[in-house]
């Protein structure tokens, strides 16, 4: 997460916190000679209206972070393959696919095509495999086939584990051209 975040966000939290903490102090000493006249002002009509303003800012702030937490993506297009101290290496998202492209050419399978979905935290990869295959492939064999080998290679290659594959086949057309890799 970027630093501009971190600070908005802990902002937007030290905002909610001291807000809290008025509130649980007005509540605690409700009965002490400082907090009659405020409590007499929160009775009033603006003050009804402040206080329907500040809840509906918490509410808004509270619902802002479960959103930025819920649909922060957890793919990335970049991964860090190893790290030592400051010193990282990283690996493109299109590198790991033209490496598995390369790594599936010697199987039966025409224009393949490999879309690739890295997970950070976890260090795991989504492979999706389109193609055509030829008329004396048998489907069962190229799918185990595939998945030995993409295992494989994300995990020697990359030190990426394999989390899904998916094959999605079609038969070969003569009407389509045939790509060599």
């Amino acid at each position: 997460m970027t630093a501009w975040k971190k600070w908005w966000i802990s902002f937007a939290m030290l905002l909610q916190i001291i807000v809290g903490t008025v509130v649980i102090l007005l509540w605690v000493y409700r009965d002490q000679e400082w907090t009659i006249p405020i409590n007499d002002w929160l009775h009033s009509p603006i003050g009804q209206q402040f206080s329907a303003g500040v809840a509906g800012f918490l509410i808004i702030v509270a619902l802002t972070v479960m959103a930025v937490a819920i649909f922060r993506p957890t793919t990335t297009k970049q991964m860090i393959i190893a790290e030592d101290g400051a010193h990282k290496v990283q690996v493109d998202r299109q590198a790991v696919e033209h490496s598995l492209t390369t790594s599936i050419a010697k199987y039966d399978l025409y224009n393949p095509a490999i879309k690739l979905r890295m997970h950070r935290h976890n260090h795991k990869a989504d492979v999706v495999v389109n193609g055509m295959m030829s008329k004396r492939t048998n489907p069962q064999l190229l799918h185990s086939a595939l998945l030995q080998t993409i295992r494989n290679d994300l995990k020697q290659g990359f030190d990426i584990d394999l989390n899904k594959l998916r094959v999605n086949l079609r038969p070969y057309n003569d009407k389509k051209s045939v790509v060599i890799v």
